[in-house]
């Protein structure tokens, strides 16, 4: 006979699902926390990953004086730049799709910010590669540089999918141009599309 002062005897199936339960529980949160942190801490626009160490000679606004194929601005100062971290689409038509682009986004007569990288460029790589900044909207050349409402070329042609993010060239922002790039992959733009 069972006695009616005992609490009722808790069977071990019960046990065993409220405790697995709570460990699902503790896996989903943590995972959420990764998640979230893993958002917070890489899925930035790069404008907010400025290199600190660019000396100030190699950070300097340009205007716009020519388009120079396949992928180049001339500057003011005679100089020829081409957008870092990324490398032009072998197909002819997507190429230009891209050179398009960038002519609509820093057209003649414009204003740049560039950053040229600190070190050498790679090998082969004519004109040298540097992160070119678009002024935002209405805005003349100022110091400092307001890179919280810029643009970075690069950037925008990786995420629009008009260009690849070189993986082989040692890029400042080379993290958050792999991440444009697997978004304009998910999204299935420009290089993407119908894939």
């Amino acid at each position: 006979m069972v006695d009616p002062s005992l609490p009722p005897a808790r069977s071990p199936a019960g046990f065993q699902r409220r405790d697995m339960q709570l460990l699902l529980l503790i896996v989903a949160a943590a995972w959420l926390a990764l998640g979230s942190w893993l958002i917070f801490t890489y899925y930035v626009h790069p404008r907010q990953h400025r290199p600190q160490d660019v000396p100030i000679e190699k950070c300097t606004y340009h205007k716009v004086e020519a388009f120079v194929a396949p992928l180049g601005l001339r500057l003011d100062n005679g100089s020829v730049v081409q957008p870092g971290g990324i490398v032009l689409p072998a197909e002819k038509a997507a190429a230009e799709r891209a050179a398009a682009r960038l002519r609509e986004l820093a057209p003649v007569g414009s204003d740049v910010y560039v950053e040229f990288d600190s070190g050498p460029p790679p090998e082969g790589m004519s004109p040298p590669p540097a992160s070119i900044w678009l002024l935002p909207s209405g805005q003349t050349p100022s110091h400092p540089f307001p890179y919280e409402q810029a643009k970075l070329v690069g950037a925008v042609l990786v995420q629009e999918g008009l260009v690849r993010v070189d993986t082989d060239q040692l890029y400042f922002y080379r993290n958050e141009f792999i991440l444009l790039q697997e978004d304009a992959e998910r999204h299935h733009r420009g290089l993407w599309a119908g894939k």
